[in-house]
């Protein structure tokens, strides 16, 4: 057939001669050419050749006549129920039943009798048959395919299941893959590389399911590499719908599984999700600490304290509590990590609200930090004590700048990220001064008038910075002269 004819009403005319070939394999190619380069062609005068070759064939031929009326609108039901009877037959190969299969599902035939014969093959041994027949009941009759995924993923455990996921991630509805899916992943006797594969099959689709979100969310921590990876992808791309997927995320957010409560918690952050459950889960885990808790746990959990701002202020209390430096939380943790964790703290009080607790410790922070980040931090924060205590703390923002104080680059938007590349995120204790002092104002910010002006008049030439931030903190000191009382 390589030669076969362009002209259409001659090649019409050698494929209807070739379609009734003895020979099986010119029997295919004759119907692979009609339906690859005359597809209109099948649901006329060549369906019903193409129909009894399904009904007499068993591997390629059978498999061209199958695929050609997966691709053909407007095919009657009764059609459905001839290629189904040919489906009982046990000498077809299995791609021969898959196409069969995905057809079936095409025409979309509700009959009893056809939708026995296609849930019969929903616990083949083959996985791309087990799952045409899915998703020709999904197609047919989502109530019945959503049941039929109590057997089906046994059959999805051998290695034809990557070609047929490969073909649910592209064909089904989100609600038909969800179902398909998530008892894929969250069967223990799956193996990793298919349940890897599964969940990247529901990231490609953006894929919102509570169920997947569940198992995914099983498989983070001590999975194998490509399985965890996967499982975090999907996870981070979550975009949680309403507040059940939110207090999934939460509930795991607030476990004992450091990575996977990382995770969990940094996808609530990134979509703005939660709310007041999701606050109330992770304040009892920090409240309830019996031991040191993973840095980056923690870490996560005041990156979402912080997106929820004043909406978490009853956090507030007990994210002060991190500010101690006997917390618990500091307990078999370097110097260094504490330090960062207390910095971390002061700067999510900078966005929920510091209560008066937290004074002491922002003050000894200030007064005695031994390092630009803390001292910025406890200065973001001060700010946001009530009044009284505020004036109280005001006096001991002079400290970053006085002369022999040495200032340098800060970021305090991310956790345990020191100093961004890109300066427009960085800080510096100074900076974070002065913003304070102007925040206050009153008698704090006349006490500061000489220390502002030595600041405004510094020269940036002089200073050892790895970023222009002297001429920043001069913009600022300058400015704030201005609103000098």
């Amino acid at each position: 057939m390589a030669d076969l004819p362009l002209d259409q009403e001659t090649a019409m005319a050698v494929i209807r001669r070739y379609i009734a070939d003895p020979n099986p394999a010119i029997r295919a190619s004759a119907i692979h050419w009609l339906r690859t380069r005359f597809p209109d062609a099948v649901a006329g005068d060549l369906l019903e050749q193409v129909v009894q070759t399904i009904e007499g064939d068993r591997d390629i031929a059978g498999y061209e006549a199958a695929e050609a009326l997966c691709n053909t609108e407007g095919v009657d039901t009764v059609i459905a129920g001839r290629i189904a009877r040919a489906l009982k037959r046990k000498d077809l190969s299995y791609r021969m039943r898959a196409s069969t299969l995905r057809a079936i599902g095409r025409i979309g035939s509700t009959d009893p009798q056809v939708l026995q014969v296609i849930r019969l093959n929903l616990t083949d041994r083959n996985a791309d048959v087990a799952y045409a027949a899915y998703a020709a009941l999904a197609l047919a009759s989502p109530e019945l395919a959503a049941t039929g995924t109590e057997d089906l993923p046994s059959a999805l455990r051998g290695d034809s299941a990557f070609s047929a996921l490969r073909h649910a991630a592209k064909e089904l509805s989100p609600a038909a893959l969800g179902d398909l899916l998530a008892p894929l992943i969250a069967d223990a006797s799956t193996p990793a590389a298919i349940k890897a594969r599964a969940l990247e099959a529901a990231t490609e689709r953006s894929l919102s399911s509570l169920a997947v979100l569940t198992a995914a969310l099983a498989c983070i921590g001590g999975s194998p590499y490509r399985l965890e990876s996967a499982a975090k992808a999907y996870v981070s791309s979550f975009a949680p719908e309403g507040r059940p997927a939110a207090e999934v995320l939460a509930m795991a957010g607030a476990g004992e599984e450091p990575v996977r409560a990382v995770v969990a918690m940094y996808a609530l952050t990134r979509f703005g999700a939660g709310g007041a459950f999701a606050v109330q889960r992770v304040t009892e885990r920090l409240a309830k600490l019996s031991g040191p808790l993973h840095t980056d746990h923690i870490g996560a959990i005041l990156h979402f304290l912080q997106s929820q701002g004043a909406a978490a202020r009853s956090a507030a209390p007990i994210v002060a509590g991190l500010l101690r430096e006997d917390s618990i939380a500091h307990r078999d943790v370097s110097k260094m990590m504490a330090e960062i964790v207390r910095a971390f703290a002061a700067c999510t009080l900078a966005e929920i609200g510091a209560p008066a607790q937290a004074m002491p410790h922002l003050i000894d922070m200030v007064a005695n930090g031994e390092t630009t980040h803390a001292i910025a931090a406890a200065s973001r924060a001060i700010p946001r004590l009530l009044e009284r205590e505020r004036a109280m703390a005001a006096p001991y923002l002079l400290r970053p700048l006085k002369d022999d104080f040495i200032d340098g680059a800060v970021n305090l938007s991310v956790f345990a990220h020191m100093v961004s590349s890109n300066p427009a995120l960085n800080t510096s204790a100074r900076i974070e001064a002065i913003r304070a002092l102007v925040a206050i104002n009153g008698d704090a910010l006349r006490s500061a008038r000489q220390l502002l002006e030595r600041r405004a008049a510094d020269n940036p030439e002089e200073m050892e910075f790895v970023q222009p931030l002297p001429v920043r903190y001069q913009n600022l000191a300058a400015d704030a002269l201005k609103a000098v009382p």
